[in-house]
């Protein structure tokens, strides 16, 4: 599964980029590993520039809500899949500067959650 997380571009004159939430799992239900992941931009998201707030921190956890922390070699249970929700690209510029018609197409666009985090796993 892969989608836009709404609220997680940065705020700002001009927002970040929003980030991806992607699971994965193995098809049969089987355990898997998960190798290499240096989640860095959990604890230390980007940051934003001229008078924007920063980002939203990533966040990686297993289905069961259990949280996956440090890097390393992880072991998914079967059954289970693992939850990205990766962090969103900081913005530029303040908030209360945006464009109104730019502001009208996040809400449109479903995306105007600006400086909002979205909600838990």
């Amino acid at each position: 599964r892969r989608e836009l997380l709404p609220g997680s571009a940065g705020a700002g004159r001009y927002r970040g980029g929003h980030a991806p939430l992607i699971e994965l799992c193995h098809r049969d239900g089987l355990p898997f590993h998960l190798s290499a992941a240096t989640f860095d931009r959990r604890e230390h998201p980007a940051r934003g520039r001229a008078g924007a707030p920063d980002a939203r921190a990533g966040e990686c956890r297993l289905s069961d809500g259990s949280l996956i922390r440090g890097k390393g070699k992880f072991m998914v249970p079967a059954g289970q899949s693992v939850i990205l929700r990766l962090p969103g690209g900081a913005g530029l510029g303040a908030p209360e500067d945006r464009d109104p018609a730019a502001r009208a197409q996040d809400q449109r666009d479903g995306m105007e959650g600006i400086g909002a985090s979205p909600k838990p796993l």
